[in-house]
């Protein structure tokens, strides 16, 4: 019991330790290390049957796949499942809170439609493809490039430390569509495509201690159509801004009481 809880939320926070305790296989509690342990394949179980509740992201609106939870109620269930040691963090999929968290705000009705319904319906596993070898803490003077076609763009450079490249299948990206922008963070777009997209490459960073989560992957005149612009051409920084914003808040740490095991 948490003393701090209304009647109310209290019996919605039973309501949630019940199900943890009569649905979460047992093998999946008590896995704090989950974050780059368990493989998409491991992951996957636990991912649908939280999808078939509409719990992958339980405050997003119900039509795209979520529950609609308030605040409170999505505090309380982050903390349950982290009293449970259930890997509710990576079971949503690497960046899954950030990109559709961007698609809702930013995506064309097409793109909610076709990307933010399978992806609360697990079935979308995505990277994030924001860092460079030269651009680690100055993300604005990211190198990799899109040029403009009349079919959309064509990207190519490279992104280092994608977690999980080599299990996705969508990367939201962001590339440089204007070279000659005075300041660097302007020219700046925001994309996302499917990670079978020809061009793409993708070379693992092991870790010290052997593990397989971090790779280095790079694009080779990559064609991607216009309808993987997401918002306006050249403000792309905006979006980026936001996402890191959104990562920031809904990390583990955001909320104290996550971290009490």
């Amino acid at each position: 019991m948490n003393l701090h809880d209304t009647p109310e939320q209290a019996a919605f926070r039973q309501g949630i330790r019940a199900w943890i305790d009569r649905k979460v296989p047992p093998q999946m509690k008590g896995r704090d290390e989950a974050l780059v342990t368990l493989s998409k394949q491991e992951l996957m179980p636990l991912r649908m049957l939280l999808a078939g509740e509409g719990w992958l992201l339980p405050y997003m609106p119900k039509q795209y796949g979520g529950a609609e939870f308030d605040p409170i109620q999505t505090i309380i269930f982050m903390e349950e499942m982290a009293a449970a040691g259930v890997p509710y963090i990576e079971a949503r999929g690497s960046g899954i809170a950030n990109i559709t968290a961007v698609l809702l705000r930013w995506g064309s009705p097409e793109q909610k439609e076709r990307l933010l319904k399978p992806t609360l319906a697990g079935t979308i596993f995505w990277c994030q493809g924001y860092s460079e070898p030269g651009s680690g803490s100055d993300l604005a003077s990211l190198q990799t490039r899109a040029a403009v076609t009349p079919e959309g763009f064509v990207i190519d450079g490279q992104k280092i430390w994608t977690s999980r490249a080599h299990e996705s299948d969508w990367i939201f990206l962001l590339a440089r569509t204007d070279p000659a922008a005075k300041r660097k963070q302007d020219g700046i777009s925001f994309f996302v495509f499917d990670m079978k997209t020809p061009g793409i490459s993708i070379r693992p960073l092991i870790t010290l201690d052997g593990r397989h989560y971090f790779n280095q992957t790079f694009y080779d005149h990559v064609q991607v159509p216009q309808a993987g612009l997401v918002g306006e051409l050249n403000k792309g920084w905006t979006v980026a801004k936001a996402l890191l914003v959104h990562e920031r808040l809904n990390s583990p740490g955001a909320n104290p009481n996550t971290l009490a095991r």
